[in-house]
């Protein structure tokens, strides 16, 4: 199991860059110590790929368990506004993390990633965090969290 949920980080991370298609100091990657080193520093978009847990969800079938796979995307941008970033800057952060969940649980549009992994589906369970208002407001600091569970009969 541990193999799959790196496999699909990854395919995550290359579903995000093709879509996205980052620039300049924007980037996507996958990681194991998540987060913003130095806020201060901070320049572009980054896009932090990370896996939480994984483990049997039920049993498939006599041959076959259902596996739970957690990946979390966590999202950073400084905003470079003198004060408090502007409404129409926020609103176009949220906008782009809430397509990115879109294109991470498109479950309606099979399959979600190419073979070996065409069999991955997201569970109901995945969660969208908006964005966080304490960074924002201390440190000009957008700030969101996505965690998608996905499932895989092994």
């Amino acid at each position: 199991m541990a193999a799959t949920i790196r496999e699909i980080a990854d395919a995550v991370v290359a579903k995000i860059a093709a879509d996205w298609q980052p620039t300049g100091n924007d980037t996507v990657e996958r990681v194991y110590l998540p987060g913003v080193e130095d806020i201060k520093e901070l320049t572009g978009r980054r896009v932090q790929v990370w896996f939480e847990d994984y483990g049997q969800a039920d049993i498939a079938s006599r041959a076959q368990d259902r596996n739970n796979f957690v990946v979390v995307v966590d999202v950073y941008e400084k905003c470079d506004e003198q004060g408090e970033p502007s409404v129409a800057w926020v609103d176009e952060r949220v906008d782009w993390v809430s397509s990115i969940w879109v294109l991470l649980n498109a479950a309606r549009n099979p399959p979600l990633f190419p073979a070996p992994l065409n069999d991955v589906i997201p569970a109901s369970s995945s969660r969208v965090g908006s964005y966080d208002p304490d960074l924002l407001r201390e440190e000009n600091l957008f700030a969101s969290r996505i965690a998608i569970t996905y499932e895989r009969d092994e």
